[in-house]
């Protein structure tokens, strides 16, 4: 597909086109672009090869006015959505912005406010046009913000980057409390916690504040309840692993249950405050990708997310006992979301890619071919972000050691990405052989693992089969099957690649190593 068609800046084609579709024939779009306060860009189908077109409000041919089911995925840079006809299932509108806010040093946080008025603003657009019955969302983990008395935010939405809280994170872990808190909630104590946070948080508060996760808030705007999900609770340390508001979280955080939302299943549904639609009180991207991908809870198959961060885990029924691992509840009947998350995935490539001036994609192909090419790459620290699983450590850093002469851009690649593939490996390795998961297989449905080259590199890599599942946003088709487009999302193809023969998860294993003995020798902080 042409982008050309788009009218979009060049920084803005660059994020859009990764959310299009550019199969053969494929509809062009329009985009509309709007600022903060009115940023909705619909994506209008004008038809193409076998496809009818169609004009938000009105289906050509047909005449009748159109009803959606809304997703959006509030995620740690983005906003995305895709909006599905109730009747024909068609795609009438989806897109991305990038979210208003400050990344500086420790700081990584997003204007609250500007991200529910962009929400309010494509729902009254998209309801002006089309008509919308439900809107869902899925949300990136470990947001809080602290809200005052009448729901008016105190502070930025903290993401999960943000590393602001290192130091009561040190504190706390360093205590009985610490551990106890680790075994209780499945929640590491590091700066990524929301309950670490709000701790942090508080010091600059006024009397009556309460913390609130990102969802949680766009949802308020919107319904007039503060209501949350099991698996945001789950992730945001307040919550045990039964499932209610832990006693030692809340004398920790000086927070009483009524300060808190009420929390319920991710596919319940609460009028808006106009009663003009629903909204589907959604859950976090893990578990919606899990939904969309069809992972079952009986642990044999796992996700694979690769986008700004990583991860790779899976459903079963109880949690895991390992603290290397995350174990977040979801709700009666829905079981535990356990595995490992990694914080230096895409954010890294785009990094590298951005200070040799190459991009992401071109940083990805490069590497794979010096990888091909059988080049001796430095050894990459890959913790530009800090980093979770295994260390669950905010204060870990980058590092590249072993510089030579001969040494390219396109080895620092691929020193990157055998980072990655160890980091994911040593991920699989802790729940597979640690927490005795038995993983087959692995899914993944959007970021990275389109870009070429990649998934096939990396099941060699993994040692895991791993099937890709159409080129698409895996918890926003998930946000859509709870708003009530059954499998809207969940495309009739799936590639999987197989791994090849050869120790591809060796090379991965023997790479993490490394990577391990520099961060116990203190070699990425000198």
């Amino acid at each position: 597909m042409a982008l050309a068609d788009a009218r979009v800046q060049e920084d803005e084609r660059r994020s859009l086109s990764f959310y299009l579709h550019p199969q053969r024939d494929a509809p062009r779009y329009r985009h509309h672009r709007g600022s903060h306060k009115d940023p909705f860009q619909v994506s209008v189908f004008e038809g193409g090869a076998g496809i009818p077109a169609v004009r938000c409000g009105t289906e050509i041919g047909g005449g009748g006015r159109l009803e959606s089911f809304l997703a959006f995925d509030l995620g740690s840079t983005h906003l995305k959505w895709r909006a599905i006809d109730a009747a024909s299932g068609r795609t009438v509108s989806d897109g991305a912005i990038e979210v208003p806010g400050r990344e500086d040093g420790d700081v990584a946080e997003q204007d609250p406010s500007s991200v529910a008025e962009a929400v309010e603003s494509n729902i009254r657009t998209l309801g002006r046009r089309c008509g919308v019955r439900r809107v869902a969302f899925s949300a990136a983990m470990h947001s809080v913000l602290a809200v005052d008395a009448d729901g008016l935010p105190l502070s930025g939405s903290w993401t999960f980057m943000d590393r602001r809280a290192a130091k009561e994170a040190a504190a706390l872990r360093a205590t009985s409390a610490g551990a106890r808190l680790r075994e209780l909630t499945g929640v590491a104590v590091d700066a990524f916690s929301p309950l670490v946070k709000w701790c942090r948080l508080q010091q600059e508060l006024p009397s009556g504040a309460r913390p609130v996760a990102l969802k949680d808030f766009v949802v308020h705007r919107l319904t007039g309840q503060w209501v949350t999900d099991y698996g945001t609770a789950a992730a945001s340390g307040f919550l045990g692993r039964d499932g209610a508001w832990l006693p030692e979280a809340l004398q920790m955080s000086g927070l009483g249950e009524r300060d808190l939302p009420r929390v319920l299943d991710m596919a319940d549904v609460i009028p808006s405050l106009d009663g003009a639609y629903e909204v589907v009180v959604g859950g976090t991207d893990a578990a919606l990708q899990h939904l969309s991908l069809g992972i079952a809870m009986d642990g044999s198959v796992g996700a694979l997310s690769l986008g700004t961060s990583g991860a790779v885990r899976t459903t079963r029924g109880r949690p895991a006992d390992d603290a290397r691992l995350f174990s977040y509840f979801l709700g009666p009947g829905r079981g535990y979301l356990v595995g490992g998350a990694f914080s230096n995935m895409g954010n890294l490539l785009a990094w590298l890619g951005a200070f040799t001036g190459a991009g992401v994609e071109a940083a990805v192909s490069e590497g794979l071919i010096a990888l091909q090419e059988d080049r001796k790459p430095p050894l990459v620290v890959p913790h530009w972000f800090g980093e979770r699983t295994p260390w669950w450590r905010s204060d870990l850093s980058g590092a590249l050691i072993g510089l030579r002469p001969e040494h390219e851009p396109r080895d620092i690649y691929a020193g990157a990405l055998l980072a990655m593939a160890g980091t994911l490996r040593h991920g699989l390795d802790l729940m597979m052989e640690g927490a005795g998961i038995p993983i087959t297989e692995l899914r993944g449905g959007s970021g990275l693992l389109h870009l070429p080259g990649l998934a096939p590199w990396l099941a060699h890599s993994l040692d895991v089969p791993l099937t890709v599942w159409g080129r698409q946003d895996a918890s926003l088709a998930g946000a859509l099957e709870l708003a009530g487009a059954a499998h809207a999302g969940r495309p009739a193809e799936a590639v999987t690649y197989e791994p090849r023969p050869g120790p591809g998860d060796e090379a991965a294993r023997a790479y993490f190593e490394r990577i391990e003995a520099a961060v116990k020798a203190g070699l990425d902080r000198l």
